[in-house]
């Protein structure tokens, strides 16, 4: 009985090392992944800044546009006198730094959604190898508590074997005494 008990210890004993083998390998892909997240947060806080600085100084690409095709269409349609001419290609110049400005903010705004994309996908990936490490974990905690069992039965067993031993040896004695 003893050693049958010892043989299902040993498999839970293997089957414990295995998991555990596992929940350091989930916790290293999960470091491994909470690390790119953090490094993606770096990433989109640097563009926030870019973000926050151009802010203040961009518009709505669509009324400038509208506006420099308006502009643009005076000069080439209409009499227009050369002082008027000058004055519109002035403010023409500043539309477009204007419009630049507003693309590029329109293009630091796609690059934060691209980066939060990212930012929840390595997420999204290392829960899943947290609810994996979980799950083993729970495993190991019944593995191991199956070992506390079956130790405690083994040791039970050792005591009920050497209580029976005694008692041999007691009849033993009493039956060499008797024989005498």
């Amino acid at each position: 009985k003893i050693a049958d008990l010892i043989k299902e210890v040993r498999e839970v004993k293997k089957k414990s090392d295995s998991l555990s083998a596992m929940i350091k390998e989930l916790k290293e892909k999960r470091d491994l992944q909470n690390a790119e997240v953090k490094k993606f947060i770096d990433e989109i806080k640097e563009i926030n800044k870019k973000k926050e600085k151009n802010s203040s100084e961009t518009k709505n690409p669509l009324p400038i546009k509208k506006r420099i095709d308006h502009l643009s269409t005076r000069i080439e349609t209409g009499a227009v006198s050369f002082e008027d001419e000058k004055k519109i290609m002035k403010e023409l110049k500043q539309l477009k730094k204007e419009l630049e400005l507003a693309k590029n903010a329109s293009a630091i705004g796609k690059e934060a959604g691209e980066v939060s994309r990212k930012i929840d996908h390595a997420k999204k990936i290392a829960e899943e190898f947290h609810a994996q490490m979980s799950n083993a974990a729970k495993e190991n905690r019944e593995a191991y508590k199956e070992f506390t069992r079956l130790s405690k039965e083994i040791n039970r067993v050792k005591k009920e074997q050497e209580d029976a031993f005694e008692k041999f040896i007691t009849f033993k004695q009493n039956f060499s005494e008797l024989n005498k």
